[in-house]
């Protein structure tokens, strides 16, 4: 089960980059092998805009900028026909867990668990 928590809640030094100036930290999440990083749009801490992922095996750090907004409301975030999702199971209300997808261009997913999510809206 994923542990859950807002994100005020979250030690600062496990950021993985500053928010983008007048942005705030909106969600990170933590699997076994990837940290996401979501921050806000600029002055709507309501918005998430900013997606930043990092494997933990020490790989790049990729930043993507929503120009989607609805999408990002639901942590969807596109870039270069790949797509990144942190989804929520609401199947089983007070068991919610959590998943990190990530799309291919050719249609190919990969799914892994949230072992942690801290959230702005934590639902």
């Amino acid at each position: 089960m994923t542990i859950r928590s807002h994100i005020r809640s979250l030690d600062a030094s496990r950021l993985i980059a500053d928010c983008p100036k007048n942005s705030l930290p909106y969600a990170f999440a933590e699997s076994s092998n990837y940290q996401v990083q979501i921050c806000s749009a600029e002055n709507d801490r309501e918005q998430p805009k900013y997606f930043i992922l990092r494997a933990k095996d020490g790989g790049d750090v990729q930043q993507i900028t929503s120009a989607d907004a609805e999408a990002a409301r639901q942590l969807i975030f596109r870039h270069q026909d790949h797509t990144y999702v942190i989804y929520r199971d609401g199947a089983v209300p007070e068991k919610l867990n959590a998943y990190l997808e990530i799309f291919s261009p050719d249609g190919r997913g990969f799914a892994e668990a949230l072992l942690y999510l801290y959230e702005a809206d934590s639902r």
